[in-house]
C-alpha cells in the first residue's frame, strides 16, 4: 500500500470521526436539528418510517440528483452513508460528550459542532474519492451555477428545512444557526486549506476500467 492511498485514508478516517463528533455534539446542545434532520424527522412522521429510513432515502434521492447534475459516485459517497452513523453510535455510548439544556451553552455547543463539521467535510473531500450525498449536490451546483459554496450551501439547508417544517419536523436556534451560517464557515475553510472544489473526484469503478482486461 503506498503512502498516497495510506494518505488518503488518513484523512477520510478522521473526517469521519470529526463528522460523527460533530453531530453528537450537536444533538446534546439541544439548541434544535441540523437542517437536513429536520426534514428527515418531518419525513419520519408524515410516512411513518424511522428517521434513519429517512436519512438514507433522502441520501438516496440527493445522490441520483448529484450524478444527474454530472457528479461522480465515489467509495468515499457510500462511505459517508454508513460509516459516521456507526461512529456516531460509537461516541455517542461513550458519554464524553456533556448534555445541556441551558441556551447559552446550547449555542456555543452549535457553534463548536459547526466549525468541527466544517474542517471534517473539507478533509473527506481532499482526497477526490467522492463526496458525501449533501456536499455532493453542493459542489455539483457549484460547478454547474458558478455560484459561491457558501450561498448554494445556506440555500440548500434552508430549503430543506423549510420542507421538513411543513412535514411536521421540529428546529431552533441551532438549526437556524447552521442553516444560515454553515455554507459560509465551510467557504472559509476551505480557504485555508486551499481547496478547490471543482477538483475532479474519481468513481468508484475508475480503477477497474484502468485495470480491465478486455
Amino acid at each position: 500500500m503506498n503512502k498516497k492511498i495510506l494518505k488518503d485514508i488518513a484523512y477520510l478516517a478522521v473526517g469521519y470521526v470529526l463528522i460523527a463528533l460533530a453531530v453528537v455534539i450537536m444533538v446534546n446542545s439541544n439548541a434544535g436539528l441540523v437542517p437536513w434532520d429536520v426534514l428527515h424527522q418531518g419525513i419520519s412522521r408524515t410516512t411513518g418510517i424511522t428517521m434513519g429510513q429517512a436519512s438514507m432515502l433522502v441520501g438516496t434521492i440527493v445522490i441520483v440528483v448529484s450524478i444527474a447534475l454530472g457528479e461522480n459516485l465515489g467509495w468515499a459517497t457510500i462511505g459517508n452513508i454508513f460509516i459516521p452513523g456507526i461512529l456516531i453510535d460509537v461516541i455517542d455510548n461513550m458519554n464524553i460528550i456533556p448534555v445541556t439544556h441551558d441556551l447559552f451553552w446550547g449555542v456555543l455547543m452549535v457553534v463548536v459542532a459547526l466549525i468541527i463539521w466544517a474542517f471534517a467535510t473539507v478533509l473527506y473531500l481532499i482526497p477526490a474519492l467522492g463526496c458525501g450525498p449533501r456536499d455532493g449536490l453542493m459542489i455539483a451546483l457549484h460547478k454547474r451555477t458558478g455560484k459561491s459554496i457558501g450561498l448554494l450551501r445556506s440555500i440548500i439547508e434552508i430549503c430543506a428545512v423549510i420542507v421538513g417544517y411543513l412535514l411536521g419536523g421540529t428546529f431552533g436556534i441551532g438549526t437556524i444557526i447552521s442553516a444560515f451560517c454553515f455554507g459560509y464557515l465551510l467557504e472559509i475553510v476551505f480557504k485555508m486549506f486551499k481547496f478547490d472544489p471543482n477538483v475532479e473526484h474519481k468513481m468508484i469503478f475508475s480503477n477497474f476500467k484502468k485495470n480491465k482486461v478486455v
